[in-house]
């Protein structure tokens, strides 16, 4: 098959013109902004969907892992917009995206002891039914940090008493498992991921189980049983009647990781989340918990800079906080049409071929097609579906990107590996998918001088152009 250069630059720049019309034309703004405004009721939905399911399931992984809650992506991942001043905006910068640290608001997410301590009850108590007498039968802020499962310290840590913690597993833990759970469509696909994680970075089968089976419950309770402050009115059952403890129970539906549909009586947030149930919970990876929640009901004003005097009644402090978190994304939605299009001029706006952004997407479009046809011969000697000559360049490309996002978040896990755990993943990710192993391997060892060169070039492209226009608008202020 043969490579017509002139036909490419010519496909590339009528793609390149429509790309600049709809995201960076002034008039592409404007509509996005528009259409924005039409679908900030859904967006506000999604954001309600998946923010507590992100902050719950990582409370958890936090707790039961001994991870401090700010460093899960998910919930250290929250910027700032504002308002660009005259020197920056003429430098095309539209809108000034800054990281917020949420833990500067709620600085109990520092650190594992510090968010048992703001959010659990200290003591659990109970009435001597003979005198009367309230007795105290536990210190559960003691009882936690004791009991739970510490990082390996060479000569510190008791060794039946903690884990080996390597980066890329705590970065995969940390990040890529929730984005397993949000990008992949089926529980299949989901599980097929994670057992090729495991095999490349050598996580142990107890503990893969064990993730998958405590965020797949957590995921289901939402909707299995009505949990106040975590589900939706309209989408959950409530829960039923259990007559030997005078209370009710809620029942969680879910499959497990071998695909099995798993029940389990619970009764509150913190058992699901922390709660050792017996046949579905590993030994030291959960606590016995007691019939009634351990989280705290405080009844106290909470006031902070940010948010303001927040009354916190009936909630424990990590149920404001999650309130907080998605009140924050929704309201910094409006900012996104120009987010979209930023480092972007006014006479860029009007002309695709002054724009630098359009000429970053064209480099990444000819890298992309670089690395394509490079693979392409390769392909064709073996596959002539064309659905399966797609999927082998989508993983050829893969080989680039995914050891090089930028603001993506959920790769840590990629970027942490080393290139040959990273290449054990993707051959069994791709081999998952019904391609051919050795094919892959053919694809690696052709393009595999160049991988570094490649994702160096993508990973900087962005950045260079966001670090000049702020280093101009320095230098005009």
């Amino acid at each position: 098959m043969s490579f017509d250069i002139s036909k490419l630059i010519a496909d590339l720049k009528l793609q390149k013109q429509k790309y600049h019309a709809k995201v960076l034309s002034t008039s592409g703004i404007n509509i996005n902004f528009l259409r924005l405004l039409d679908l900030l009721d859904l967006f506000a939905f999604y954001v309600w969907l998946y923010i507590p399911d992100f902050d719950f399931t990582d409370i958890a992984l936090s707790l039961l892992l001994d991870i401090p809650p700010i460093e899960f992506q998910p919930i250290s991942w929250n910027f700032t917009a504002n308002l660009p001043d005259v020197s920056e905006l003429l430098q095309g910068i539209l809108v000034d995206i800054e990281f917020h640290d949420i833990s500067e608001v709620y600085e109990w997410l520092k650190t594992v002891e510090a968010f048992i301590e703001a959010n659990f009850e200290d003591e659990l108590e109970t009435i001597n039914t003979l005198t009367g007498e309230i007795q105290v039968i536990v210190d559960i802020h003691e009882s936690m940090l004791e009991n739970r499962l510490l990082k390996a310290i060479y000569d510190k840590t008791p060794y039946h008493q903690s884990y080996y913690d390597p980066v890329p597993t705590r970065e995969f833990i940390k990040s890529t498992l929730h984005k397993l759970f949000v990008e992949r469509k089926t529980r299949k696909l989901i599980v097929e991921d994670i057992k090729g994680m495991a095999k490349a970075i050598n996580i142990s089968d107890t503990l893969s189980v064990f993730l998958y089976n405590k965020l797949s419950m957590i995921l289901s309770a939402r909707t299995s049983t009505f949990i106040l402050g975590y589900s939706r009115l309209g989408e959950a059952y409530l829960a039923e009647k259990h007559y030997l403890r005078h209370g009710f129970l809620g029942k969680v539906r879910f499959y497990d990781f071998n695909d099995n549909l798993v029940e389990a009586n619970v009764r509150s947030l913190d058992h699901i989340q922390i709660g050792f149930i017996l046949g579905l919970t590993p030994l030291g990876l959960g606590f016995l918990m007691p019939y009634d929640t351990l989280y705290v009901k405080p009844k106290t004003r909470i006031v902070n800079p940010v948010a303001g005097s927040i009354e916190t009644k009936g909630r424990p402090p990590i149920g404001h906080a999650v309130e907080y978190r998605a009140r924050r994304i929704i309201s910094q939605a409006r900012w996104s049409a120009f987010s979209f299009a930023n480092y972007n001029k006014p006479e860029e706006q009007l002309d695709f071929r002054r724009s630098e952004r359009t000429d970053q997407w064209f480099n990444l479009q000819v890298m992309r097609y670089q690395i394509e046809q490079i693979v392409d011969p390769l392909i064709r000697q073996y596959e002539s579906n064309p659905m399966k000559i797609r999927m082998y360049k989508s993983a050829a490309l893969q080989l680039v990107s995914g050891k090089a996002k930028r603001h993506v978040w959920g790769y840590n896990a990629y970027e942490a590996m080393s290139e040959e755990e990273f290449y054990n993943w993707w051959i069994e990710h791709w081999k998952a998918q019904g391609l051919n192993p050795d094919l892959l391997n053919t694809i690696y060892t052709r393009v595999k001088p160049w991988l570094n060169q490649w994702r160096q070039i993508k990973y900087n492209l962005g950045k260079k152009l966001r670090e000049r226009r702020y280093s101009l608008a320095q230098m005009t202020w």
